[in-house]
C-alpha cells in the first residue's frame, strides 16, 4: 500500500470515530426529559432529537448528486461535513436553552454527517483495489462501534458536567476536518458528460427494496432502545449519567464481537439472517423490561442490540450489491445505509414513543415490551418473505436449467 493510500485509509479509519455522534446525548435523555424541558412530552423531545436522521440521508443524496454533475468535489464535501460538525459543537455552548435550539443542532448535525459519512468511504472506494477495500472496511467497521464506545462514555461523563455536554463532543470535527485537509487528496470536479446513457431509466432489482424495507423497519424498533434508556435506567434507581454512558458503550462490544464473526453467519443463514438479527432485538428488549433493575442483565441486553445491528446492516449491504451494476450501485447503496435507516431512526419516536403513550403512559417497560414483540412479529414477516423470495428464485433457476 502506497504513502497516499495508507494517508487515506487512516482518514477514514479517524472520520469513522465519530460515525455514530447521536451516542453523545443519550445518556443525558432523563435529564432532559425532566429538569431541563419538563414542559415538553417525551415524544415531541425525542423526534426533535431524531432530525438528525430525517436530515442526514437526505443531505447524502443531494452531495451525491453534486458531485455527480461535477458542481463539487468529494473532499470540498468531507471538509463541509467535518467543519459543520465542529461549528455545532460551539453552536450548542449558546444554544441550548429552548427546544428549538435542540432541533437546530439536530439539522446541523444531520447536514454534516450527511456530507462526510458516506462521502470519505467513496473516496476509499474510487482509490483503493477490491482487496484492499475488503482489508479496510473490516477496519472502519471497528473503528465506528470503537468510537461509538468513546462517545458513549466521554457523554455520560460530560452529562454529569452540563447536560448539553455531549454536544461538545461535535467539536472533534474541527481537528479531524484540519486532518482531511492534509491527507486527503487534491480532486477535479467530474464533468458529466451526458453520452449513450443520458436518459436512460434503469430498473432497480426488486429485492433492492426487501433489503431496504428490512433495515427501515429494524431501525425503527431499534431506535427505541438508546433514547429511551437513561428513563429506563433511572426509574430503577440508575441515574448516574456516567453510569447510562457506560451500558450505552457496551452495546458497541455486542456490535464488534459479532462484526467479527458475520461473515460465517451470512454464509450459514443467508437472508434468514436478517430474522436472526430481529429475534436478538427481541430477546434484548425483553431482557431491558424484565431484568431493569439488574445492572448485569441490563448490559447484556445492551450487548445483544449491538449484535443484532451489526448482523442485519453489513449483510443487506452486501446483498444489494449482488442486485446492482455501476449504473445503480450509488443509489441503491444510499437507499439501504441512508434513507432507509435514516427514516426508521426519524419515524421511531414519532410512531412508538406516542403509541406506548397513548396505550400505556410513560412506562419504558412497557415501551420495551411492546417492541420486542413488534421485532418477533416482524421478524417472522421478514422470515416468511424471505422464504418465499428463495423458492421464486430456483424456481426460476430451475426454468433456466
Amino acid at each position: 500500500m502506497t504513502r497516499e493510500k495508507k494517508r487515506i485509509m487512516w482518514t477514514v479509519l479517524i472520520v469513522s470515530l465519530v460515525q455514530m455522534i447521536g451516542s453523545a446525548t443519550a445518556p443525558a435523555m432523563n435529564i432532559i426529559k425532566t429538569t431541563v424541558f419538563a414542559q415538553y412530552p417525551l415524544s415531541k423531545i425525542q423526534t426533535v432529537m431524531a432530525l438528525t436522521g430525517l436530515i442526514s440521508p437526505v443531505v447524502s443524496l443531494i452531495s451525491a448528486e453534486l458531485i455527480r454533475r461535477g458542481l463539487v468535489t468529494k473532499k470540498s464535501v468531507v471538509l463541509t461535513g467535518l467543519f459543520t460538525l465542529g461549528a455545532t459543537g460551539l453552536l450548542s455552548i449558546v444554544l441550548h436553552t429552548q427546544l428549538w435550539h435542540l432541533g437546530l443542532l439536530s439539522v446541523l448535525t444531520g447536514i454534516a454527517s450527511g456530507c462526510y459519512l458516506s462521502t470519505v468511504l467513496s473516496i476509499m472506494l474510487d482509490k483503493f483495489t477490491p482487496g484492499e477495500r475488503q482489508n479496510v472496511t473490516g477496519l472502519q467497521s471497528v473503528f465506528v462501534c470503537f468510537g461509538g464506545f468513546l462517545i458513549s462514555i466521554a457523554g455520560g461523563v460530560l452529562a454529569g458536567w452540563q447536560w448539553y455536554g455531549g454536544y461538545l463532543i461535535l467539536l472533534a470535527g474541527i481537528p479531524i476536518g484540519v486532518l482531511a485537509v492534509i491527507t486527503l487528496p487534491k480532486e477535479e470536479r467530474v464533468r458529466s458528460s451526458g453520452g449513450s446513457n443520458a436518459g436512460v431509466k434503469y430498473r432497480f432489482d426488486g429485492a433492492i427494496f426487501f433489503y431496504a424495507a428490512a433495515v427501515l423497519v429494524f431501525m425503527l424498533l431499534f431506535s427505541v432502545v438508546n433514547p429511551n434508556l437513561a428513563i429506563h435506567m433511572a426509574s430503577s434507581g440508575f441515574k448516574n449519567t456516567a453510569l447510562v454512558g457506560a451500558v450505552t458503550s457496551i452495546q458497541m462490544a455486542g456490535g464488534v464481537a459479532f462484526g467479527f464473526i458475520f461473515p460465517k453467519f451470512t454464509r450459514i443463514f443467508n437472508d434468514r439472517l436478517i430474522c436472526v438479527a430481529y429475534f436478538m432485538l427481541f430477546v434484548s428488549l425483553t431482557m431491558l423490561n424484565l431484568f431493569h433493575t439488574s445492572l448485569a442483565m441490563i448490559s447484556l441486553g445492551m450487548f445483544f442490540t449491538g449484535a443484532s445491528l451489526s448482523l442485519i446492516g453489513p449483510h443487506c449491504v452486501v446483498a444489494v450489491s449482488h442486485c446492482v451494476d455501476s449504473r445503480t450501485s450509488a443509489l441503491a447503496t444510499s437507499l439501504v445505509t441512508g434513507l432507509a435507516p435514516g427514516l426508521g431512526m426519524f419515524l421511531s419516536p414519532v410512531i412508538i414513543t406516542n403509541l406506548t403513550t397513548a396505550l400505556s403512559g410513560e412506562s419504558t417497560n412497557y415501551r420495551y415490551q411492546f417492541t420486542a414483540f413488534a421485532a418477533l412479529a416482524f421478524g417472522g414477516v421478514f422470515a416468511l418473505l424471505a422464504t418465499v423470495r428463495e423458492k421464486r428464485e430456483k424456481g426460476q433457476s430451475g426454468e433456466e436449467i
